[in-house]
């Protein structure tokens, strides 16, 4: 083996460090609001402890992000994101490998490079840190650490509530290799968060108020159809991965409970997103694909299965002084590309709204002809007559895959016309006389662009009632309102 071949999992994950760090000095724009908010709440935790133990923050995400986004605000919070998703690369690499898996670096390109995860890795928010633990579970399973299995496993709950539901799964093993002794560190993520909030508020109920109060509102992405997720999770993995994974899941479908920590996980994981999107509310955008990405680790290893099926049908070894044979499963292969084909045709031809919702009016062939550029690749290596592996066509898939994923997640790809009026208002107000006067604004997306936090009292303040007669001649009232067709943007001095 080339020296540098032992080192190629360490290439691919600083490739996507750079290429992660450039495009998020390319743009200011996140995934959505969400990201900027929960970035303002870390920071606002220096004051208000009580952001520790949000249910909405995610008590792990604060304590993780805390000391980077106080000492180097924006880029502390962007570059442990980045590390940490190259690092959930490294881990699940080595849980493979480590187990023997064929082509194991592949699952490299089909986790860190598949295209909702890379697009949200370098915001703040918790799917990507989810994601992190699992592989972080995985290699821990892979090795039988089974007491780091179980700490990691107790601590998912606080990155995503709803992994509390991913609990059994984690301690089956325990219970099947006997390990009765870690059982109880399964709990201790929640034990800890309860007695946190039990000691600031005094209340013993305070942890089940905490996680049931996102029930309170409604999801603002309504409820949607069964087929929701199924039918556009083509977008969440990228085309090439999406190739594999069907291929993998379905030749796989057999094996799904000796493979419960991996395929079965999933299924459930995945219903479960789909009974929250279908089924409730929960206060939050439980419809929206973007949950999904908590699922990337299982989905990646689900890839590698049917990466590695694909490979087995060319890489068939030949006797000495025998004639090669004829590469095995095309007709398979053809049927399979067929049918990759003709579903894309009839499901992924009309255009995604905000990354979520089909738009009926309007048609995009950028995933369909994605996806027939993958198929075509993928039969490729049929028309050779020697039996070989297939490294070239393997090489120009993994490079499709992250092609596809830096041009669809490309940096201004998150802009719409109200963080535009936005920027350009922040702009407006940071430049000539109006720069050292004291702006009141509650859109998030201001602090976020001016680099200020409303705990600024000097140079911010908040637009209420009870701040109305605390504004001086001077001071700026802005914002922003997107209606159907057109951004309203204020900007203006008292007195109103």
């Amino acid at each position: 083996m080339k020296k540098w071949q032992q080192y190629d999992y360490l290439i691919c994950a600083l490739v996507f460090v750079l290429v992660s760090l450039v495009w998020s000095q390319s743009s200011n724009y996140t995934w959505d609001d969400d990201a900027i908010s929960r970035f303002l709440n870390v920071q606002d935790a220096r004051y208000h402890p009580k952001q520790f133990f949000s249910s909405w923050n995610r008590p792990l995400f604060v304590a993780l992000f805390y000391l980077p986004a106080q000492l180097f605000g924006r880029m502390g919070a962007v570059v442990t994101m980045v590390l940490m998703t190259a690092g959930s690369g490294i881990l699940l690499y080595k849980a493979l490998k480590y187990k023997g898996v064929p082509n194991a670096i592949v699952v490299m390109v089909f986790l860190l490079f598949q295209t909702f995860l890379f697009g949200i890795s370098r915001d703040a928010m918790t799917e990507p840190l989810a994601s992190f633990l699992i592989c972080l579970g995985i290699f821990f399973f892979c090795r039988k650490q089974f007491g780091w299995f179980a700490l990691v496993g107790g601590l998912l709950p606080l990155a995503r509530p709803e992994g509390v539901l991913f609990m059994p799964f984690w301690l089956f093993p325990l219970v099947q290799q006997r390990m009765y002794r870690y059982i109880p560190l399964l709990g201790a993520g929640l034990v800890a968060w309860w007695l946190g909030l039990y000691a600031f508020t005094g209340q013993p109920l305070a942890l089940v108020q905490e996680v049931l109060a996102s029930g309170e509102k409604k999801n603002r992405y309504d409820r949607v159809s069964l087929t929701h997720h199924i039918g556009k999770y083509v977008y969440v993995l990228g085309p090439v991965a999406f190739f594999f994974f069907v291929w993998g899941y379905l030749e796989h479908l057999k094996k799904m409970f000796s493979d419960y920590f991996i395929l079965l996980q999933f299924t459930v994981g995945f219903l479960v997103y789909v009974c929250f999107a279908v089924f409730m509310d929960l206060g939050q955008s439980g419809g929206a694909l973007r949950n999904l990405i908590t699922l990337a680790p299982f989905a990646a290893v689900i890839c590698v299965y049917g990466f590695n099926h694909w490979w087995a049908m060319f890489d068939v070894p030949v006797a000495k002084g025998k004639k090669a044979p004829r590469p095995p499963g095309r007709q398979e292969l053809w049927i399979y590309v067929a049918f990759v084909v003709l579903i894309a045709w009839l499901c992924f031809t009309n255009e995604l709204h905000f990354r979520q919702t089909y738009n009926p009016d309007k048609k995009d062939y950028t995933v369909f002809n994605a996806l027939v550029v993958c198929c075509l690749l993928a039969v490729l290596p049929v028309f050779f007559k020697k039996s070989r592996p297939p490294y070239g066509a393997a090489a120009s898939l993994m490079i499709w895959q992250v092609m596809f994923t830096l041009y669809y997640e490309n940096p201004a790809s998150h802009g719409n016309e109200e963080r535009w009026g936005m920027n350009a208002m922040t702009a407006f107000l940071g430049e000539g006389p109006l720069r050292n006067h004291k702006v009141y604004c509650n859109h998030p997306w201001y602090f976020w662009a001016a680099r200020r936090h409303p705990n600024d009292t000097m140079l911010t303040g908040e637009v209420s009632a009870r701040s109305k007669t605390m504004m001086q001649p001077g001071s700026s009232l802005c914002g922003s309102r997107t209606i159907p067709g057109r951004t309203i943007r204020i900007c203006r001095s008292p007195p109103f």
